[in-house]
């Protein structure tokens, strides 16, 4: 988590991580997927009450509070219907810039004179 950019990145493999960043886990009753999910909504409104400075003092985090949901099933759902939504925006980009493509090349061609 960036105190900083105010944004929270999922990581999913184990490694080091610059001192500038705050890394919180999960424990076993909670997702890593879902708890980035729920960091994430939580974040914006944290980092608008408690940046003072440039960055978050890493003490402050104590009163970053969640709310989450106990079931790991529940989890798993919320995870899933992220995910589906997620691949769902980035068919519907990749489509928009194709579309984009299609009407630059169009408005292009449209005032090009004939050719004898």
């Amino acid at each position: 988590m960036s105190g900083t950019k105010g944004a929270a990145s999922f990581h999913s493999s184990e490694g080091e991580v610059s001192t500038r960043y705050a890394v919180i886990t999960s424990k076993k009753e909670i997702l890593p997927e879902y708890l980035f999910l729920v960091i994430e909504r939580g974040l914006p409104k944290f980092v608008h009450k408690y940046l003072t400075t440039i960055n978050l003092q890493i003490d402050t985090l104590n009163n970053f509070e969640i709310e989450y949901h106990e079931s790991v099933e529940e989890q798993r759902k919320i995870v899933e219907m992220q995910r589906k939504v997620q691949e769902a925006i980035e068919a519907e980009e990749r489509e928009i810039e194709k579309l984009k493509a299609i009407k630059s090349f169009y408005m292009k061609n449209l005032f090009v004179e004939q050719r004898k």
